[in-house]
């Protein structure tokens, strides 16, 4: 049964590491025939760096202090190509619980190694773009306080900051010092409130709300003190950034 699976490289190890039998699945995954491997050290399927560090036997020594030792990593093909495999080493015991061998098992992972690493390279670029997005917003959020304050100190001209209805959303000290209203009397009110009877009745700001994408238009406001004052009113839709 172990001789015909195919999904896995199923080899059997002497206590030295040599390879003792070899089945379909390592013949597919290693590209070695049982032929031309058995007999072999596994040290063939590691790459030289590997080899170097002494891998091979680090993992044969794991196994036998610990019973099972398990690594993932590239490994070498009979081709000199390389897969991602994923192995675990079983020890072998007879009767006396002496070790007299090794199972070891591996998975080629090489698509879901690939697959990670794109996932990878994709969450850190993702993360690098947030963080200019988060550090663009920041500093547009900076420039929109400056701009801000800015407006609210002005004193010579009412600027009022107006929703799409008409509704008052922001007021600076030229619009308290014009039109008598401090922000907390007048923020979410209606504009309507600034013009006399008469144009208000006549749906004059409502019309001048739609006309602003035009240009100017002459207008009379109200001010608190209930006195008229025919002036210029510039009014301008407002296209946030």
């Amino acid at each position: 049964m172990v001789t015909e699976v195919q999904d896995y490289a199923i080899v059997l190890l002497n206590r030295e590491g040599l390879i003792q039998n070899w089945n379909k699945g390592a013949e597919k995954i290693k590209g070695y025939q049982a032929g031309e491997i058995v007999g072999k050290s596994f040290r063939l399927f590691y790459t030289e760096r590997d080899r170097e560090n002494k891998l091979p036997e680090y993992l044969l020594n794991k196994a036998l202090m610990e019973g099972r030792a398990t690594h993932e990593g590239w490994r070498m093909r009979k081709d000199g190509s390389t897969f991602w495999g994923s192995i675990v080493i079983t020890a072998l015991h007879n009767d006396a619980n002496d070790v007299i061998g090794f199972s070891k098992v591996t998975r080629d992972l090489t698509e879901k190694k690939s697959a990670d690493d794109a996932l990878k390279i994709y969450t850190h670029e993702m993360e690098v773009k947030n963080k200019k997005l988060e550090s663009g917003n920041e500093e547009l959020r900076r420039s929109e306080e400056r701009y801000h304050r800015m407006i609210d100190e002005i004193q010579d001209y009412a600027i009022v900051l107006l929703s799409k209805d008409g509704i008052v959303e922001n007021w600076n000290q030229g619009a308290q010092k014009i039109k008598g209203y401090k922000a907390e009397e007048i923020i979410g009110k209606h504009f309507r409130i600034f013009y006399p009877p008469a144009d208000a009745q006549a749906k004059m700001p409502e019309k001048l709300v739609e006309r602003a994408s035009i240009g100017q238009s002459h207008c009379r406001r109200m001010a608190r003190a209930k006195r008229w004052n025919t002036v210029l009113g510039q009014h301008q839709p407002y296209r946030p950034a």
